[in-house]
């Protein structure tokens, strides 16, 4: 750490000398800073020139070598990791470190033992490219020594310096011995090595000040090669006067040179210096060079001295942040655990608060490590591993006990406001993605956690910079996008978005930084994958200085490439074919609410196109899987002829919408309880079978994620009943080829009889009633038990006349008994259902009582068969309370209805006739909030009833006669009906 920080008391010493040229340090940071010319007058001359030639020199053997030779290899991957002579490139020295150790060279396994033992971040994004293993880096390290010492006998500068750093901190293995140290350094730097410099001119800066000009010489020399702490020890000497003629001016240059990329002490020094200041232009500087100096260090220690740097210059709100920070990277250090300690603070029922945590990915190991640490005793990891504690990961801290998905989620954190955002399975369908934030005790943080599927157990935490809102997830569980803030380091607050970010979910890396508004105060409303996850669209608003007013503006991206694809004005909902041939647009100019247009284009045409419609409905419409039919609610849209077909087979009659399962012709809707499937075969979406939901849920408090392979879905919500949130894994049982093959067999079978019963329905239209009663009749025995062609006349009640429509219903539901089955009795019941509301709305409400009778005697018998009891007991009621009314007992029809327990039951198939067919329920609409009342609704509520009714007509019993208006039907001992 010495190498990073070792004159850190120095830079802490000599800031208030810096207070008073504040004029000399105000510069923008982004002006490019040269090389300065001289190293200030005193002690030897360096000629920089002169020893840059060298360096190149140097340089230029060394890679020519570096083809065959591991340790010339080793040599240049120094240079790479220093940026000396080259740019600075992690992955570089990283690439040549790896290859030199595989190749034996010493010194290369002492470095590979160090990324082992912090990690490399290559990119600098804030995740480890290369994992950590500290107990593999140490027994490197350790391990290397040997062979350092070898090449050390050989006048190795590397080999030279190492020693000198093991024996000055008594590691691996050697004895601290400073003596040994000073000369291992004296003779590295013989060797013009400048890390030895560097640390030969620390030994000189402490041995009096005769000695100071010999120091700032090995300064000097190491600097004009670029090596970072050279570069601020001589910004120091010439600062302070130290073996140097004092010269502000020129510290000042070199300073700023180093912060620019060289020197990590020159950042904090800088970032120092004018986050002091105090004014926002300097916060900004400051916060720059902060973050190029998190970005120059992977080491733990070193990025513990920065954060803690920052906590020093920070308001209230983000100074216990960043000494969290400090502490995580580094738990042995006392100063950090009393900080955190003190700003932690307690919830009102005397529960830790958690303060948040640096952004990164913490495995399952490390947070069972660090519980393991607390457990033990340890002061640092037991104040540390109070944010998992709290954040819920971990359940009991006492026997290292995690959460797991089969465990209460509500339970995850302490604070009322936490929340789940998003969950997603992710492309093996093996991991979910589950996306949940937490307001700590002074910030707001985005959490990713990834979880087993199969075990329940936690992979790992992704905390996420504050400034960054996870916006949407795909369907596949690919891609994530976020908004990232400009975040202000001194207090916890945002100003306006500085990035849109599409990253991977697997490797949380950008994959594209998306180009949308650069205007200030842009605001981000929704965004949203489209087209099998190909596109992502994106809503937010603008601030339009010259109307002094926000406009909404929509930007499609591709996934694959993040180029802009199209940019409009107003609210806009994109659909996409699952061809992606095909573009409907739903554009708004105001709100989601506002009125619009429907909008069908072609690819690539994203934004010309036909007016299909205005009806804002139309957003909730579908794409059949073979892109022929954009389908809204009972109409279809054919994308090829513009033709839009009213009463469309495609057509399913629902706002939710379906999932398209990819390289099938299916489709998957859920619905509250259960998920349907539907097979897009000939110019129809036909019905294959319900799926049941394992769980039923809360409306309101539920969603749900499909795997890419629709073989399970993942719930997060809340149980009817309940009032904890839970993850639950459902498998999906798709439907079989075998199933969907007797699906449209079945399907092209009930078109024959559709088009028979339509020939029927003309029959009856026209007068042919007898020869329509044969055809009805063979209709019905072909099927016997199917109540579709009863249903089916009902619907025709004004086309047809009542007597002709009972006549056949009569008969449909003498065959139905006959059967004598579950099936048949069940069927029968709803057609008696049906038969009474026909025949009390034409004019014969004994005939209704007679139906209810008739349901009653065979109610025990309907216990296995759909709504079961309950729904026989709500159709008894209705028809009993109907036939009253139309008596002109309205009181006692109304006192029936209230009564009836039937009514509070889940299953409201009978009571939901009132809205299907509201003219067959007129009678007892005649006190409507009464009505309302029993029904549990608003008056205002109930539906309107239709002017055109069923006109009163004659109407045929249950046992075959024909009774006219006025006529008494009575009840025989055998079950029959007569007339009186």
């Amino acid at each position: 750490m010495s190498n990073y920080i070792g004159i850190q008391k120095i830079v802490l010493g000599i800031t208030a000398c810096l207070l008073i040229i504040s004029p000399v340090w105000a510069r923008d940071t982004a002006e490019k800073i040269v090389r300065p010319s001289s190293m200030g007058s005193g002690g030897d001359k360096t000629d920089i020139n002169k020893i840059r030639s060298k360096l190149f020199k140097r340089l230029d053997k060394i890679k020519s070598k570096a083809r065959t030779k591991a340790r010339a290899k080793s040599e240049l991957a120094e240079y790479y990791r220093l940026g000396i002579g080259v740019q600075r490139n992690k992955q570089k020295a990283f690439d040549l470190y790896n290859k030199a150790y595989k190749a034996g060279d010493p010194v290369a396994q002492y470095y590979m033992g160090e990324f082992y033992l912090y990690g490399l971040d290559f990119d600098n994004d804030g995740i480890l490219d290369f994992k950590k293993d500290p107990e593999k880096g140490k027994a490197l390290k350790k391990n290397a020594m040997k062979g350092i010492a070898k090449l050390a006998k050989k006048e190795d500068g590397e080999a030279l310096y190492l020693m000198g750093m093991a024996h000055k901190s008594g590691r691996y293995g050697l004895k601290k011995d400073l003596k040994k140290a000073r000369k291992y350094f004296d003779d590295g730097r013989e060797e013009h090595y400048p890390k030895a410099q560097y640390q030969y001119g620390e030994f000189l800066l402490k041995e009096g000040r005769k000695k100071h000009p010999k120091a700032c010489d090995q300064f000097a020399r190491s600097a004009a090669v670029d090596f970072g702490p050279s570069i601020n020890a001589i910004a120091y000497c010439l600062l302070n006067g130290r073996g140097r003629k004092q010269n502000r001016i020129l510290a000042n240059k070199w300073y700023q040179f180093g912060a620019q990329g060289q020197s990590i002490q020159s950042m904090v020094l800088l970032a120092e210096r004018h986050a002091r200041a105090d004014d926002e232009q300097n916060y900004i500087i400051a916060a720059d060079f902060y973050k190029k100096a998190l970005q120059f260090t992977d080491k733990s220690d070193v990025k513990a001295w920065v954060y803690s740097s920052m906590a020093k210059n920070a308001y209230k709100k983000k100074k216990s942040l960043y000494y969290n920070y400090a502490l995580g990277r580094n738990l042995e250090n006392k100063s950090y655990i009393n900080e955190v300690q003190n700003s932690r603070g307690k919830t009102d029922d005397g529960r830790d608060r958690s303060i948040g945590l640096e952004p990164g990915i913490y495995t399952r190991d490390y947070i069972l490590d660090l519980a393991k640490k607390a457990n033990s005793g340890h002061k640092g990891a037991a104040e540390y591993v109070k944010d998992f504690v709290v954040a819920g990961y971990i359940k009991s801290l006492e026997n290292n006990q995690f959460r797991t998905l089969k465990d209460n989620l509500s339970k995850m954190g302490t604070h009322k406001n936490v929340g789940f955002q998003y969950l997603a399975l992710d492309t093996d369908s093996q991991t979910l993605s589950l996306v949940h934030n937490f307001s700590h005790t002074h910030i707001r943080q985005e959490y990713i956690s990834k979880w087993d599927v199969k075990t329940g157990e936690l992979i790992h935490v992704e905390a996420l910079n504050l400034s960054i809102d996870v916006m949407t997830i795909s369907k596949n569980g690919q891609y994530y996008m976020t908004e990232e803030r400009h975040d202000n380091f001194w207090e916890h607050q945002f100003i306006d978005v500085k990035h849109v970010l599409l990253k991977d979910t697997r490797t949380h890396k950008v994959i594209h930084k998306l180009s949308v508004s650069q205007k200030k105060h842009t605001s981000y409303d929704n965004a949203r994958f489209l087209g099998s996850d190909k596109f992502l669209e994106i809503d937010y608003q603008v601030y339009d200085e010259f109307l002094e007013a926000f406009r909404r503006e929509n930007r499609l991206f591709s996934v694959e490439t993040g180029e802009v694809l199209s940019t409009d004005r107003g609210a806009i909902r994109r659909k996409i074919s699952p061809d992606g041939q095909h573009i409907i647009r739903i554009i708004r100019v105001k709100d989601e609410n506002s009125e619009g247009e429907v909008v069908h284009s072609k690819f690539p045409e994203w934004s010309d196109g036909e007016i299909i419609s205005k009806d804002n409905m139309l957003r909730y419409g579908f794409f059949t899987p073979d892109s022929r039919y954009f389908v809204i609610f009972n109409d279809a849209y054919e994308l090829k002829t513009g033709v839009m077909h009213k009463g469309h087979a495609t057509a399913i009659n629902t706002f939710i919408q379906p999932n398209h399962i990819p390289n099938t012709n299916l489709v998957m809707v859920r619905f509250k309880n259960y998920f349907s499937f539907y097979a897009n075969t000939d110019d129809a979406l036909i019905k294959v079978k319900d799926v049941p939901l394992d769980i039923k849920w809360k409306d309101t408090k539920q969603s749900e994620k499909i795997s890419t392979d629709f073989g399970q879905v993942a719930f997060l919500g809340v149980r009817e009943g309940g009032d904890t949130s839970e993850i639950y894994i459902q498998s999906i049982h798709l439907p079989t080829e075998e199933e969907v093959t007797k699906s449209i067999a079945d399907y092209r079978i009930s078109l024959k009889k559709d088009k028979e019963f339509q020939d029927v329905a003309e029959m009856y239209e026209v007068g042919f009633v007898d020869q329509a009663l044969v055809r009805i009749k063979s209709i019905i025995d072909a099927s016997p038990g199917d109540y579709k062609p009863a249903l089916d006349l009902l619907k025709k009640r004004m086309e047809i006349d009542a007597s002709a429509i009972s006549q056949a219903m009569q008969y449909s539901i003498t065959v139905a008994l006959g059967m004598e089955n579950d099936k048949g009795v069940g069927t029968a019941a709803d057609q008696l259902y049906w038969y009474g509301l026909l025949a009390n709305s034409a004019g014969h409400p004994q005939l209704a009582d007679i139906a209810a009778d008739w349901i009653e005697e065979r109610k025990e018998k309907l216990t296995s068969t759909k709504g079961g009891v309950d729904r026989a007991l709500q159709q008894i009621a209705l028809l009993r309370s109907l036939a009253l009314s139309k008596q002109g007992k309205t009181n006692e029809a109304y006192n029936l209805l209230f009564s009836e327990a039937a009514f509070k039951s889940e299953e409201q198939w009978a009571i939901r006739h009132i809205e299907w067919e509201t003219d067959l329920f007129a009678d007892i609409f005649a006190e409507p909030k009464k009505l309302a009342y029993i029904l549990g609704k608003n008056a205002e509520d109930l539906p309107k009833l239709p002017k055109k009714r069923v006109k009163p007509s004659a109407f045929w019993t249950l046992d075959g006669r024909l009774i006219s208006l006025g006529e008494d039907a009575v009840e025989k001992q055998d079950g029959g009906a007569v007339i009186d």
